[in-house]
Order: C-alpha cells, then structure tokens, then sequence
C-alpha cells in the first residue's frame, strides 16, 4: 500500500514517515545543467537540486512574491514554503562556493503553467505611438 504522492518517487529514494506533497509549479527552467567555469578537468561533484526548490526560489527571489503568497501559489503551507526556500538557498550557495556542478531534476510536482497577460494594442499604432482620429 503506497501513500498518496509516494507513486512518483523510487522505492529506494522513500523515507519514513509522511511522503512529501505534490508542490504546483508555473515553470520549468530553460536550462537545467550549470557548470563552473575554469575548473580545468571539470568538477568532481554535482548538487542535485529539485524544481520545487527553484519555483520556491523564482517566486520569492525573481518575482518578489511575499512567503505567504508563493506558498499559496506552490499549493503548500508557509512553513512548506520556508524550508524548500531554506534548502534551496543552501544548496545553490553551498554548489557556487565549493565548486560543484548544479542540476536542477525531479522532486514531487505538478506542473501548470502561469498564464501571461499582455496589453492590449487596441488604441496603439505599431510602434506604441497613440492613434488619433483625423
């Protein structure tokens, strides 16, 4: 019998206890793979980190989204929120001064997408000049 959400994680990967929630995302990164530069052969170790972590980090980071509402766009509670926050920080820090390669894969997660709003172009011309009526 396998607790719900624990379906998309491989049995050796499980832990104790309460399997981790599904977390909503708006995006997927369109790179995924970073690696330093200058480190001659390349680097020894690679920091894995999940696309929850990110999301949490674009939302709070990128779009300066407060912890209560990135949390309520990822679906999770605030404290939810704070420790993929914390763990992602860690991570990406720990991965920048040590030298490691980052990926960015996996994690619990469902993917839908933001929506874009754009501005109307009704009273526009095509270069953003106002058009007048003569």
């Amino acid at each position: 019998m396998s607790k719900k959400g624990c379906e998309t994680i491989p049995p050796r990967h499980r832990c104790r206890g309460r399997c981790k929630s599904q977390r909503i995302i708006g995006k997927i990164p369109m790179a995924t793979d970073y690696m330093p530069w200058g480190m001659g052969s390349g680097p020894q170790e690679t920091t894995v980190i999940v696309f929850e972590e990110i999301e949490a980090l674009r939302l709070v980071d990128l779009e300066e989204l407060t912890q209560e509402e990135a949390a309520s766009k990822m679906g999770v509670s605030r404290k939810t929120l704070w420790k993929d926050l914390q763990l992602a920080r860690k991570k990406l820090v720990s991965a920048l001064i040590n030298g490691h390669a980052i990926r960015i894969e996996g994690g619990s997660y469902i993917l839908k997408e933001e929506e874009t709003t754009c501005q109307e172009k009704t009273e526009q011309g095509p270069y953003g000049q106002t058009e007048t009526e003569e």
